[in-house]
């Protein structure tokens, strides 16, 4: 029980943070204006909550496997009739719950402090919608990082990788055209970036459809390139692991 409950002090303790500290240099909205640039506490809310959902889903497929390798069951368990896809997507299900369980929590935290709706129910099937084919995204980056664990034994490595990348990069705390052009267009490699721009048009009552669209298809070819890139790293993967035998011992 505690270390279920203790999973989530560390994004209220981000939010309380990212509050006082928008209070502090007068950044925090008091006017009437709904623009999502001049709250800061809304816009580093929606990236504090995603960011956690990232790094939960990210990390969960190739934790498991290496948990399975470390006890020296996988082999037998990738030898039951449902198959290595059903367990893959299995080991995400109770990550998924939990992330689901934290952005309840950290949308009701930001509402208590700003005083302020953080989401409207006009809008709850786009933001459904990015919400699913964001977390697929995030299943298939863990695929990747699975496949890694089957041949290297180390489950940290990609997802680490991906998920240093998305917060430097993804527009979670500032946006990125703080950066040099050529840098800022390596926001567009990680599905974090469209994810959190249709999640702050929904939050700012400034829906526009046809960016959310474009946001949209922009995630699901990310999240198609992510597949395809685990699809060939597992099958190579488990092949190799099968012919050198190293599915039994980690």
């Amino acid at each position: 029980k505690g270390s279920f409950i203790s999973q989530f002090f560390g994004g209220i303790f981000q939010i309380l943070l990212f509050f006082f500290i928008s209070d502090y240099i007068n950044v925090l909205s008091v006017g009437n204006s709904n623009s999502i640039e001049e709250n800061y506490f809304v816009y580093v809310v929606l990236g504090i909550c995603f960011v956690e959902i990232m790094s939960t889903v990210v990390r969960a497929t190739p934790m498991e496997i290496s948990n399975l390798k470390n006890s020296g069951i996988l082999e037998e368990i990738m030898q039951l009739p449902s198959g290595n896809v059903i367990l893959l997507f299995g080991s995400n299900l109770y990550p998924v719950f939990i992330s689901l369980i934290k952005i309840t929590i950290y949308l009701s935290v930001a509402f208590i402090l700003s005083g302020e709706s953080l989401f409207s129910l006009q809008y709850i099937f786009p933001f459904v919608l990015t919400l699913i084919t964001f977390i697929f995204s995030l299943i298939f980056i863990g695929f990747v990082g699975a496949a890694y664990t089957l041949l290297f034994f180390r489950a940290g490595l990609i997802s680490s990788i991906f998920i240093g990348f998305s917060i430097f990069l993804g527009e979670a705390f500032f946006p990125s055209n703080l950066f040099f052009e050529p840098i800022q267009k390596l926001s567009n490699l990680t599905t974090l970036t469209p994810s959190l721009s249709n999640f702050r048009m929904i939050i700012s009552n400034q829906f526009d459809i046809y960016l959310f669209l474009q946001n949209l298809a922009h995630i699901l070819v990310l999240s198609l390139a992510y597949g395809l890139i685990a699809l060939v790293s597992l099958k190579y993967s488990i092949k190799f692991a099968k012919k050198n035998g190293t599915l039994l011992h980690y």
